[in-house]
């Protein structure tokens, strides 16, 4: 079936799609590990329970 540039002209495509869902996970799930880690590193060094490098 060909459509028409009229019938073209009036496709209402959706506005989430599965790709731009999963890149807003991706990138709330970046920014929550990302907060997880800095937070540990912060607690290591205010308890002074890191490992300092050789």
């Amino acid at each position: 079936m060909e459509l028409t540039k009229k019938e073209m002209q009036n496709i209402d495509g959706g506005s989430f799609t599965s790709s731009f869902i999963n890149a807003i996970n991706s990138a709330i799930n970046t920014l929550y590990e990302l907060g997880k880690e800095t937070g540990s590193a912060l607690r290591r060094i205010t308890n002074n329970t890191y490992c300092p490098m050789a």
